[in-house]
This record gives C-alpha cells, sequence and structure tokens, in this order.
C-alpha cells in the first residue's frame, strides 16, 4: 500500500509540474471557465478545468494512463490506469481503487482517483469512472467516489456529479 501511495503521489506531482494553467480566474481565485472540460462537486465545491487532457505519464519508469485537470499547481484531480496501453480503456465503467499496482497485464486493470488541495492529496476508496468515449483523440465520461485524505484517515471527500470530456496529447 505505501508504495503504491508513493507511486499515486508522484502521479500528482508529475502532471503537477508540467502542465499549466489558463489564468482565467476571479478574484478568489477560482477557476471560472466558461466551458469546463472536467467539472465535479467537491462535497458542496464546484471544481471546473479548461485545460484537462488525457496523457501517458512516466513514473519510476512505469508509464500510465491518466486523466488530467488542474485549477492551479495546488489544485488538481486526475485518476490514472496501471497500463501504458490507452487501448484496453474502452467505454464502460471500472471501479475507482486506491491502489494501481501491480502493473497490468501482470494484474487486473485498475484505476485510481487523486484529488489535490492545498498541500493534501487524497486517494480514492471506492467510486466509479464510467467512459462513453475511449477513442484515439477523445476521452469522455462521468466519475464519482469518495477519497481520503493520506495524512489523516478521518478526512474524506464525496465527489459527485464529475464529467470529463478531454483530447488526448
Amino acid at each position: 500500500m505505501k508504495k503504491t501511495s508513493i507511486i499515486l503521489m508522484l502521479l500528482t506531482a508529475s502532471f503537477s509540474m508540467f502542465t499549466s494553467c489558463k489564468k482565467d480566474k476571479d478574484n478568489n481565485g477560482n477557476n471560472t471557465c466558461a466551458n469546463p472540460n472536467v467539472s465535479a462537486t467537491i462535497e458542496s465545491t464546484s471544481y471546473k478545468v479548461c485545460n484537462g487532457y488525457a496523457s501517458i505519464v512516466d513514473v519510476l519508469g512505469y508509464n500510465y494512463f491518466e486523466v488530467v485537470s488542474q485549477v492551479n499547481s495546488s489544485h488538481s484531480l486526475s485518476f490514472a490506469f496501471n497500463t501504458d496501453d490507452r487501448s484496453v480503456v474502452v467505454p464502460g465503467s471500472y471501479t475507482l481503487s486506491n491502489r494501481i499496482s501491480p502493473y497490468y497485464p501482470s494484474g487486473p486493470l485498475l484505476t485510481s482517483l487523486t484529488y489535490m488541495k492545498d498541500g493534501k492529496i487524497y486517494l480514492s476508496q471506492s467510486g466509479t469512472v464510467t467512459f462513453s468515449i475511449a477513442s484515439s483523440t477523445q476521452y469522455k465520461g462521468t466519475f464519482s467516489g469518495i477519497v481520503q485524505n493520506t495524512s489523516n484517515a478521518d478526512d474524506v471527500l464525496r465527489i459527485t456529479n464529475g464529467s470529463f470530456d478531454v483530447t488526448y496529447r
């Protein structure tokens, strides 16, 4: 479990370092993009991002397929699959896990959602990601679940009404 947590934290850090945000925010620092391509309700707070995308991310020599979104360097949401073979991610539903190892195909295809805000990292404990479109260029679907703070097991958040419509880059 500890190795998986470290890998998931590195995945989160890796996309935070390599993405930049469009500067269309209100005075409170909230993302106010007009047409978000990743959105959700986290507890009672709206999460909206216009710069979400799908990509392969390299962490410790393993490549992971990931859907990435970021409000800023300390506020992001992503879900990763334990594979670099995008063709195995097809339309359908996938159960969120708090781990993404062993690496597929040595183990089952797994996905985990990571939410990061203000230095806190949350990993999925349960939930679902459903793809309605999974092509070579576009990934579209919905997600919801429960995430838990990696440093405080009592800090749990509910993510509802999640949707994404991103391109691969």
